[in-house]
């Protein structure tokens, strides 16, 4: 046996035995080849490069999408006149297909007979002129029912889209650009009607408490204040003077009774006479049932006028 070469590989476990090429890590494969092993037949040095070799270009092939709806019922006929010949089995010496059928056929005895409807115009013949094709351009019975699923999914992919309003390039350029939308108008006038409707509420409820308040407060003409003023002060000067007439000493019980009674007119006459020397009076009747409301309404009267 030869003496094997010594590993490429770590023997740190190996160490103090004898290296005799029995153990199984000796025959570890080293190397390795990925795909298919070709051997000389290709010189790597001429190798097919990228770009390199005959380049064919083939012109891309367009393709259209063809929607055709559903035959609802179609009953056809006899095969038409293909070409150069009378047959719809395919042989066409003319590479056309075959014209739409009549509806006939000629039977055993050479009579015509009819037996549906015109059918269809035949495809185009693709065989041979011996007729060897598995395509047969001829018109043939086509008996069936409507797919209305099918003719539903044509229908549909049919159908042109309705045409939107056109808009312009930018949006900065529209007719409604900058102005304020139609909705807020609307809103704007629901709002003021709103506001109307309760500053006419507050009016009314207003005018109802002022006529309320014209029974039971009102305002002193201001002829009629004059007037009252004058007789007030024509009384207290009569008052005044039948006061000032009354005798000083040796009083009675009955002239100090009365001198009482003219001192208590004329201070009531002077109060009275100060109160309506004023620019405006306001009157209110003080009953035991409204006294009190009305005194107020007066008072709050009297601040309104003054703040004028």
């Amino acid at each position: 046996m030869e003496t094997p070469e010594k590993p490429v590989y770590s023997t740190f476990y190996e160490k103090g035995k004898e290296y005799d090429g029995s153990n199984a890590r000796f025959f570890k494969q080293r190397d390795a080849v990925i795909g298919k092993n070709i051997g000389e037949t290709v010189d790597p040095q001429n190798f097919l490069k990228r770009g390199g070799g005959v380049k064919h270009t083939v012109a891309p092939v367009p393709h259209e999408k063809v929607i055709t709806k559903a035959p609802l019922d179609m009953h056809g006929g006899a095969a038409g006149v293909f070409g150069n010949n009378i047959y719809g089995d395919g042989r066409n010496d003319g590479g056309l297909g075959g014209g739409a059928g009549d509806g006939t056929y000629v039977d055993e005895d050479g009579n015509v007979q009819r037996i549906g409807g015109d059918g269809s115009t035949g495809g185009d013949g693709t065989g041979d002129q011996n007729g060897n094709d598995d395509y047969p351009g001829k018109g043939t019975y086509i008996s069936g029912q409507k797919n209305f699923v099918a003719s539903n999914i044509v229908e549909v992919s049919n159908m042109v889209p309705k045409r939107n309003i056109d808009q312009p390039e930018y949006a900065t350029h529209r007719k409604d650009f900058g102005k304020n939308p139609v909705y807020l108008d609307r809103v704007k006038g629901e709002l003021e009607q709103e506001k109307e409707f309760v500053r006419s509420i507050e009016e009314r409820k207003a005018q109802r408490q002022r006529d309320i308040y014209s029974q039971y407060v009102f305002q002193l003409n201001e002829q009629e204040r004059v007037s009252l003023l004058n007789k007030l002060k024509q009384k207290f000067k009569e008052k005044s003077t039948a006061y000032n007439k009354m005798p000083l000493s040796k009083d009675t019980m009955q002239g100090a009774k009365r001198r009482t009674e003219l001192e208590k007119h004329v201070s009531d006459l002077e109060e009275a006479i100060k109160k309506l020397d004023k620019e405006a009076i306001f009157v209110y009747k003080d009953d035991p049932v409204n006294g009190q409301w009305t005194k107020n309404a007066a008072m709050e009267a009297a601040r309104n006028y003054a703040s004028k």
